[in-house]
């Protein structure tokens, strides 16, 4: 099933694990005819029939299937992972957090707020640029960059904030 797409190379492979059932997956081992499945694309010169290639092709289509399978449960761990990371920060410490939850006054965080802080921003709070460079200064660019790819991982009002107040850089439009 070669399509006319890619023309950019004469050797490619498209592999569709959303296409394939486990169980033909597993017969996809000895199946004379892997050209005509909807799930594998390549040129039609390159279809050769070893094992060697349909091992290749049965094992990354396992494991496309397999992280599939994964994404949702690890989404959902990594959700609650930095809810968790939030709720101790806000709250100072872990003691400070458990004293609160006693007292019925836990600081809680709202994804979307300004105070919403990823894994990756937790790891690393910095967000003040460095006072020793100026604009017009040559590293200037590069540390603004540095710190904006930082920060590319957080919400919208959480960047807005520290463009805002730490940056002090005013959007004129």
């Amino acid at each position: 099933m070669a399509s006319q797409s890619h023309n950019f190379s004469g050797n490619y492979l498209v592999l569709r694990p959303n296409e394939v059932s486990v169980l033909y997956l597993f017969r996809l081992l000895w199946d004379h005819e892997l050209e005509k499945k909807a799930f594998v694309e390549c040129p039609p010169e390159k279809f050769q029939e070893n094992i060697r290639r349909k091992w290749l092709i049965f094992m990354s289509l396992s494991s496309q299937k397999m992280l599939l399978h994964a994404a949702k449960p690890l989404r959902w761990i990594g959700e609650k992972l930095e809810m968790w990371v939030n709720l101790v920060s806000l709250n100072d410490n872990v003691f400070v957090l458990f004293f609160n939850l006693l007292r019925g006054k836990v600081k809680m965080v709202d994804r979307e707020s300004e105070a919403f802080v990823s894994f990756i921003g937790s790891l690393d709070r910095r967000v003040e640029l460095d006072q020793n460079i100026k604009p017009g200064d040559c590293r200037y660019f590069g540390a603004l960059a540095a710190m904006a790819a930082k920060i590319s991982y957080e919400n919208q009002a959480f960047v807005e904030r520290i463009v805002r107040d730490y940056w002090k850089i005013i959007d004129r439009s």
